[in-house]
This record gives C-alpha cells, sequence and structure tokens, in this order.
C-alpha cells in the first residue's frame, strides 16, 4: 500500500485574514429578564494553512489540474515501475478560506409560582463556507456538507444550522437543566464520487443535571449526558475517525458523572 505523510513544513507562509462583523444587543423593557444578541460575521482567509487528505491531493492532481508540475503532483511519488508509493499531506498554504454566518444567543429569566425558569439559547447558521485547497484546485462550498474537502482535517462535519438549548428550573436549593442539543443534515461534498453514504440527517442528543445546594459554598451535581443513547451516524470510507465524525457527533453514548463543588 501506499504511504501517507502528514506533519509540518519548513515552507509554509504566515495566513493572512480579513474580518467584518456586526452585531446587536436587545434587552427590552416591556420583558423584563429577557436578552437577545445577534452577530453576523465575514471572515476570509488568504494563503490558509491546512492540511489536503491524499485522496483530494490524487484528484486535484490527476482530475482537476491535469499538469504534471502543478503543487499537488509533486506530493505524489511513484516507485520505479509506475505504482504509487506515497502521498505528502503535510500541512501547506491552501489558497483561500471564506466563512459569513450568523450567531444568535437569547436568555429570559422569570418566575413561574415558587419556580425560578431560565430559557437560553445560542444558535449558528452558517450561511456559505467556500474552500479553495490551492490555486489550481476549484471552490468548494462546505455549508452544508462533509467529507474529503470539508470535514477530515477538523473531524467534524459542517452543517449549515446546529444549536444548543436550555431548560432551567430551580426551586430552594434544587436545580434541574435539561439540555438539547442539535446538529444540522449534511451531504458528501464529493461532486464526482459516490461513497455508501452520502447523506447524514439531523442528529438530537438530550443532557441532564440535577444540582443541590448543600450550603452557601458547596453544591452537588449529579447529570447525565446523551440521555436516549443516541449512537453517533456512520460515514464509513468517508469519514474522520471511529467511521464518524467525532467532533460533530457523540462517540460513547449514554454516559453518567458526579461533581462536587466548594467555594471559598
Amino acid at each position: 500500500g501506499a504511504l501517507f505523510l502528514y506533519g509540518g513544513r519548513s515552507t509554509i507562509q504566515p495566513e493572512t485574514g480579513k474580518t467584518w462583523t456586526a452585531g446587536a444587543v436587545l434587552t427590552p423593557s416591556f420583558i423584563p429578564g429577557l436578552s437577545l444578541t445577534a452577530d453576523y460575521y465575514d471572515i476570509t482567509i488568504d494563503n490558509a494553512v491546512g492540511a489536503v487528505l491524499p485522496q483530494a491531493t490524487l484528484d486535484t492532481c490527476f482530475v482537476i489540474a491535469r499538469d504534471i508540475n502543478n503543487l499537488f503532483c509533486q506530493q505524489v511519488a511513484r516507485q520505479a515501475n509506475g505504482q504509487l508509493a506515497s502521498v505528502n499531506s503535510s500541512d501547506i498554504n491552501v489558497a483561500t478560506l471564506q466563512s459569513r454566518g450568523v450567531d444568535v444567543v437569547g436568555n429570559y429569566r422569570f418566575n413561574l409560582a415558587a419556580t425560578r425558569v431560565g430559557l437560553s439559547y445560542a444558535g449558528s447558521y452558517v450561511i456559505s463556507q467556500k474552500q479553495q485547497n490551492g490555486v489550481t484546485a476549484p471552490i468548494v462550498e462546505c455549508a452544508g456538507r462533509f467529507g474529503a474537502t470539508c470535514g477530515l482535517e477538523t473531524r467534524r462535519a459542517l452543517p449549515q444550522y446546529r444549536h444548543r438549548a436550555d431548560l432551567t428550573l430551580g426551586g430552594g436549593p434544587v436545580t434541574l437543566r435539561g439540555t438539547w442539543r442539535l446538529e444540522g443534515p449534511v451531504r458528501d461534498d464529493a461532486a464526482a464520487t459516490v461513497y455508501k453514504v452520502e447523506r447524514i440527517g439531523t442528529q438530537n442528543y438530550v443532557d441532564l443535571a440535577l444540582s443541590f445546594d448543600v450550603s452557601r459554598r458547596a453544591t452537588f451535581v449529579i447529570g447525565v449526558d446523551n440521555l436516549f443513547d443516541r449512537q453517533p451516524p456512520l460515514a464509513f470510507s468517508n469519514a474522520a475517525d471511529a467511521n464518524t465524525f467525532p467532533q460533530s457527533y457523540d462517540v460513547i453514548g449514554r454516559r453518567f458523572g458526579v461533581s462536587f463543588t466548594f467555594r471559598n
């Protein structure tokens, strides 16, 4: 089999980037306890440092560039008989990375009879995330995608929408918190190659935690993550690790934990 090489290079040049942001904060006086924040971002990085993985390197060399002297063909070594010997996937300065999106955060606190109620939401919508792995490569839209170009290096799938929502109920020294984590659907980023798994649907996770204020200075917490034991979606040959993308999806399953905090 061929040898795949990973790591850094002495020839890497510094990245350069431009960031544009705009935001708004709302705390309406007619709804006490409510706050909303919305932020828009537009980030462009030139000369971005990243690794182009072996299959993407081969595709760019032989399918896209069709030029034996291009950067990607220079990363491919062959044996004397012409068979593939190695592909160097060490970090290089890829051409461009651009990301645009909106982040929204909301919090609402109020009392319902003797119960303190808290609602919080943090959501992210990626309008566009474009990546170009070298000047001879095509620009790939990665928003809502996963695969060799858009997900393997970061070990993440890149859904357009994801969120975390919390509901907190408190009464006396006891507080119950429920969390809903959502990762939106994604599809394969390769236009020419068909894999066994071409689409991953929406993934939902529920966490619970119960805390007890033992005293003013001490708190005991017991919780369970991934309450319904949601298993990670499998991508097989198009995956990053463990047949999936472990930075996006829970690979452990249901798990319990306890903690005790003491404050001076």
